[in-house]
């Protein structure tokens, strides 16, 4: 029940082709519940995870703990956007600012640092983390260097397509030398084993460095995952840019892809 660990029930990634999964993790061991009415109140089910007083109530565990929780989130966060003006959110913006907060349960763990036996999020244990919601929201603040972009048809940004094939933010300022930049980019790929449209998730900073999602370095890059991440941390100061591009050609019909970005300087 240590909340800085996978349970020993919780399924494991990646998925057959490779593709990180689970997404995300949330709290789903000993959770207060509400008990069936037909369960015996002197059933050893009652007391597995822990003993209530109340026979309305027991401990349960599960992903039907864990799923609730994650979507409770997500209903605040896409209220939050309706309210920042944004009617009809994609769910490609709502997936991105959720898995943009989360937090790398191992690293919490290990105070900051992560080892070959604790390698650092996203992987098939915990995705991109534990869910959390402070984060999450922080890129739908007001706060200089926090902003999200849901692009596609009909939409503010328009989507990539075979001729426009990329889209850079404006400039990102980092005012503090000890800032970190938390930027994720998502979208809703065609079905398929392989991904059909390949975009890129790319973050420059002042000093011409940069960082590609799902990478811990600059030179490679993710060809597996409709999902990419980048926690820049000590990005230093000056202005910094987010670039989203696609990746060789448009698979099936070349038609448009729509994506979300969002970022957050913490």
């Amino acid at each position: 029940m240590d909340p800085s660990e996978v349970a020993v029930f919780s399924n494991r990634g990646p998925t057959k082709e490779g593709r990180i999964k689970p997404d995300v993790m949330a709290p789903g061991t000993a959770i207060l519940s509400t008990a069936s009415r037909d369960l015996d109140s002197r059933s050893d089910r009652r007391v597995e995870y822990g003993i209530c007083l109340d026979d309305d109530w027991m401990f349960m565990s599960g992903t039907s703990m864990s799923t609730p929780l994650v979507a409770g989130c997500i209903a605040s966060l896409r209220q939050a956007v309706r309210i920042k003006g944004v009617q009809a959110p994609s769910a490609a913006l709502i997936k991105a600012l959720l898995i943009n907060g989360t937090i790398d349960i191992q690293e919490s763990a290990d105070k900051g640092k992560s080892t070959s036996s604790t390698p650092a999020a996203p992987n098939g244990l915990q995705g991109f983390g534990r869910v959390q919601m402070s984060q999450s929201m922080a890129a739908l603040s007001t706060n200089p260097g926090c902003r999200f972009v849901d692009a596609g048809d009909g939409k503010v940004v328009p989507p990539l397509t075979p001729q426009d094939r990329w889209w850079e933010s404006g400039p990102i300022e980092i005012l503090k030398s000890d800032s970190s930049l938390v930027a994720t980019l998502a979208y809703c790929d065609r079905e398929g084993q392989l991904l059909q449209n390949d975009l890129n998730l790319i973050i420059r900073n002042a000093y011409g460095e940069e960082r590609h999602g799902n990478c811990s370095t600059g030179s490679q890059f993710d060809g597996q995952n409709n999902v990419e991440k980048i926690v820049w941390m000590g990005i230093g100061p000056g202005s910094a840019y987010l670039r989203t591009e696609a990746v060789g050609g448009f698979t099936r019909f070349n038609d448009p892809q729509g994506f979300a970005a969002v970022w957050a300087v913490m």
